[in-house]
């Protein structure tokens, strides 16, 4: 399946982002594009047309539900009335912002405003792993900011933007993202004996449990629709023997 993916607001001219969300509608498939990732991309929004990018994309009527924005870090309160109001899709990058010295997004803000967020590491996480636990992790402690202006996010709604949001975002949400009858059956195992020792209260939902300690040294077995792709820790579909 193709998503649209156009790099950037100020790296496309409205021409080309007008024919790629009438190419995304023709074929039923959803777009990606970084949006005020940095505050320059914002500033060059207010200077060339006197308002933010998001709100160029707009007045183009290019955002809705099939539309997810990168990063979204200096995204204004006007901006997120807007994503909240076209149903338009925020990805965000925690690990990336911060390498990248982006900023951190406002996520308490997003989500108090009814966006939906998925999680993404945008090829730069915190040790250049992929480790989504550890990313899931950095999103949960990284918004516990001081003060009660906002309630910081839970870790099931971390949790749900790494499965369920983040297959919604990459438009495969009717095939992955949860386990139900008809969907493929992808599933990660953990061993939970580093997350449970020495101690854990039998209060603490697993959910807590597993974005709080969760590790990629606990992925015990991968499945991917329906099949074992490694088991015990040990790949199952390639030997490591024969390749060399």
């Amino acid at each position: 399946q193709v998503t649209m993916a156009p790099s950037n607001v100020h790296r496309c001219t409205d021409e080309l982002l007008v024919a790629l969300k009438e190419l995304a509608g023709r074929y039923s498939t959803g777009i990606h594009i970084h949006l005020q990732e940095t505050v320059y991309q914002k500033l060059y929004g207010l200077r060339a047309w006197n308002k933010t990018p998001l709100q160029h994309l707009y007045d183009l009527d290019f955002l809705g539900p099939e539309v997810t924005c990168g990063h979204s870090v200096w995204a204004t309160d006007e901006d997120l009335a807007l994503m909240a109001a076209t149903g338009t899709n925020v990805c965000h990058n925690a690990s990336s912002n911060l390498r990248l010295q982006s900023g951190i997004a406002p996520l308490s803000r997003i989500l108090d405003s009814g966006i939906r967020v998925a999680l993404g590491s945008d090829e730069a996480g915190i040790n250049d792993d992929k480790d989504m636990l550890q990313e899931m992790r950095m999103v949960l402690k990284l918004h516990r900011v001081p003060g009660i202006d906002h309630i910081p996010p839970t870790a099931y709604q971390v949790f749900q933007m790494a499965t369920v949001n983040g297959a919604y975002a990459s438009w495969f949400g009717d095939r992955i993202g949860t386990l139900e009858p008809g969907k493929r059956a992808d599933m990660v195992l953990l061993n939970l004996q580093n997350i449970e020792e020495p101690y854990i209260d039998p209060e603490v939902s697993i959910v807590d449990a597993v974005v709080h300690r969760g590790r990629n040294i606990d992925v015990d077995t991968v499945i991917c629709d329906g099949e074992v792709i490694m088991r015990d820790r040990q790949l199952a579909r390639i030997d490591k023997e024969g390749l060399f």
